[in-house]
Formats: C-alpha cells, structure tokens, sequence
C-alpha cells in the first residue's frame, strides 16, 4: 500500500493483499437485499463473484447483506453457489460450524474488556480494538486497513 495518509485504498491496494487476509462481499449495489427480487439479487451477486475472479483474482468465499436485509431464500441460494460463509446483523449467537453467522455487538460493559488504539509512523492511521477474554476483535471503520499489531493501551 502506498502512504497516501487517510485516502481511498484503491483496487490495486486490495489485490495486493496477502492471501491470509480475508476478503468479502457486500453487494455490487448495495441495496437492502431483503427488498429485492431474486432474479436482480442473484445478478447483483453474480456482478460481485465477477469482480472479485477479474479484478482480484480472488474467488467470492464471503457475503454480508447490507443494511442487513435479507430473505431466507437468499440465504440458500448464496450456500447453493458456494458461498462458504454469509454474515448478518441478527445480534444471535452462531451455532459453531455453521456458514451463516450473525453479529453480536461487543458493549463497553464486558468484564475485562479494554480499547486499544494504533496509529502508523505519521500518526494519521488509527483503529480501535477490543480485547475480551484475549481475543482482540479488531473494528475496522469505512476504508481503514489493519497494517501493523494492535498496542495495547
């Protein structure tokens, strides 16, 4: 990546990462799934795995539904096409080995939780990061990127 302070990481930034780091879907349009019809959310989708095998060369693992909007029949026809894990915002806990995981919010009130921040050399790039039970949960906001270990505060 190039040091372009807080600019927009561009496409060739996000080719150019490492296999380790994981890269998902969001939709092509960004509309409330939960709205659309099948035919347009499964071209929509389908616009998503093109530009992800084209431009990154990556194949489409992951989709979360903006908004999070979705209908159930959504849900089966992305595992139907090889999605291996689809996010939502449902705030349930997730059954362990299942490809469908909902959120659950981490709050400020958890035992043993504290906020950690990180900034690069110049100063200009942070993140904030929750530590609970010592797992860091790293919450990664609009176009920042993770590029160096959490500090510890």
């Amino acid at each position: 990546m190039t040091d372009r302070g807080l600019g927009v990481v561009t496409l060739q930034d996000v080719a150019g990462l490492p296999e380790f780091v994981h890269l998902g879907s969001h939709s092509h349009s960004h509309e409330p799934m939960g709205t659309v019809s099948m035919p347009d959310f499964l071209a929509d989708f389908e616009t998503c795995r093109r530009l992800f095998a084209e431009r990154l060369r990556r194949p489409l693992t992951t989709y979360a539904f903006p908004n999070g909007a979705y209908r159930g029949e959504q849900i089966e026809a992305l595992l139907a096409h090889g999605i291996e894990r689809v996010l939502l915002v449902d705030e349930r806990p997730t059954p362990g080995g299942s490809p469908v995981i909902s959120r659950l919010t981490v709050g400020g009130t958890i035992r043993g939780q504290f906020l950690g921040k990180s900034t690069d050399a110049s100063g200009g790039f942070t993140h904030d990061a929750v530590r609970v039970a010592g797992a860091d949960l790293v919450l990664v906001s609009g176009t920042n990127l993770l590029r160096q270990p959490l500090i510890d505060a």
